[in-house]
């Protein structure tokens, strides 16, 4: 009879534990994995919203602004589609969306279906850490996983290869070798290109038949032959040869250029405080060294005399605290650039040119002034509006000579001494370059039908 009952407890005993254990594994377990699903959604608005936002900023930038973003993918994606190039959508395991709206054109490179939407490959939305790479494409953004081999189609050079490159293009090649590099067309000219290559950012100018030498990897030799054969529609004749020449160390006859470029090729990506910072290179003088110097570069480059002048320079903004006026005229500007009229950032006061647009013109009078407190406020109480400026018949004339003959100097086919409108800081006698001087000028007198025609009239040539 004892031991009846003390089984009989026994299991009383057991039964109870059970009871009140199987619940708590039961509260403890849905705790736990609705921690696990909010920890998961908690980290997809995170990689959303950053990346949406880094397409914003890179759109507003202006192709080929690119950035790339090291983020964390969650567990339970199951799907990553874009919608309308403006939504960006994550399908969850549980069937759960969770949707960033983007005010810019967003894509992959994967082909839109249907009311257009576009894949992600499964690598991209796996889980564990990636590199996302969000670059600027035109009048779109697009957004890929770096390194990825569907992202760019990569050309291999052998020994030469003939190219048709327009302004803005991206190629990637290679020269046999597992490194792949960049060449972007910068700029376009009558008679000239610009071009960016990298791995490390190399600025090199040519004019139509010219050919320069590039040692990419700095190893001493000249690893390819760029040669510019011709400019037709826009698009610049190109070959591409591979070589291996070791590189001459005689002067070059462009030594001030050649040492210029080095140093922005070995500063750039830096800012105030890192190591290899140079406020030499801080053409655009605002702490960073980034592509708004690049370009700058690239439109002077081959200018002995700016190269030189900007070796010297001394001044430092790492040491410049913008005041107020300045401040302010910086934000409006940022937020306003690339915007033109009719945009909803568009902003007259940012249009220094004032063509109605806000763009590199604009940035090079801005650097040129940066720090300038009087300056600023002056530009800040501006009430001059080119969106409400209809141009009478002489300044249209004007402003397409001006145009077509600015960067060009005595010697040039397309120079025009109607365009060269002053000398060196206003000097009014003209100096035989069309250049940031005379925009500045011509900036000044925008729609003035008045001088717009003494202008044409002119006949002072100060080349002879």
């Amino acid at each position: 009879m004892n031991k009846a009952q003390a089984s009989m407890e026994y299991l009383l005993v057991a039964g109870l534990i059970i009871l009140v254990i199987l619940p708590s594994i039961y509260i403890f377990y849905s705790y736990s994995h609705r921690s696990n699903v909010e920890i998961s959604q908690s980290q997809v608005n995170n990689v959303g919203r950053k990346i949406v936002d880094a397409a914003e900023e890179v759109y507003y930038l202006g192709g080929p602004s690119k950035t790339t973003l090291d983020l964390t993918m969650p567990e339970g994606v199951k799907k990553m589609e874009i919608w309308g190039n403006r939504e960006l959508v994550f399908f969850m395991d549980d069937g759960s969306e969770f949707a960033f709206k983007s005010r810019v054109k967003i894509q992959t490179n994967e082909p839109c279906t249907d009311r257009c939407y576009y894949n992600f490959p499964s690598t991209f939305y796996s889980s564990g850490l990636k590199k996302i790479t969000v670059e600027a494409r035109g009048d779109y953004v697009l957004i890929s996983e770096a390194g990825d081999k569907n992202e760019v189609d990569v050309l291999s050079i052998e020994k030469s290869v003939d190219i048709l490159i327009s302004q803005g293009d991206l190629l990637w090649f290679d020269l046999n070798t597992e490194e792949n590099h960049k060449i972007e067309a910068q700029i376009i000219g009558p008679d000239y290109v610009t071009l960016i290559i990298e791995s490390n950012p190399i600025v090199v100018t040519l004019y139509i038949s010219d050919s320069e030498m590039l040692d990419l990897d700095g190893d001493g030799y000249y690893d390819l032959l760029v040669t510019l054969n011709g400019i037709e529609n826009n698009e610049a004749q190109i070959t591409l040869e591979n070589i291996h020449q070791e590189v001459e160390q005689e002067p070059s006859g462009s030594e001030f250029c050649d040492l210029l470029n080095l140093t922005i090729t070995s500063a750039y990506g830096s800012e105030c405080g890192d190591s290899n910072y140079n406020h030499v290179a801080d053409f655009y003088i605002d702490g960073k060294i980034d592509f708004e110097d690049l370009m700058i570069f690239a439109t002077n480059y081959g200018n002995e005399a700016w190269c030189d002048e900007q070796l010297q320079s001394t001044t430092n903004p790492c040491g410049i605290t913008l005041g107020p006026k300045c401040t302010e005229l910086n934000t409006t500007f940022t937020n306003a650039y690339g915007s033109e009229c009719g945009d909803s950032n568009y902003n007259h006061v940012a249009d220094f040119y004032i063509d109605g647009k806000i763009d590199f013109e604009d940035l090079m009078i801005f650097a040129t002034n940066y720090g300038n407190e009087a300056w600023c406020d002056e530009q800040l109480q501006s009430t001059t509006n080119p969106c409400g400026i209809t141009l009478g018949p002489k300044c249209t004339e004007l402003n397409t000579t001006f145009t077509n003959a600015y960067g060009s100097e005595c010697g040039d086919s397309n120079y025009n001494p109607v365009a060269d409108f002053c000398g060196y800081l206003g000097d009014p006698l003209k100096d035989g370059k069309i250049d940031f001087e005379d925009l500045m000028v011509y900036a000044t007198e925008y729609g003035n039908e008045t001088w717009c025609e003494q202008q044409l009239e002119s006949t002072s040539n100060p080349c002879g």
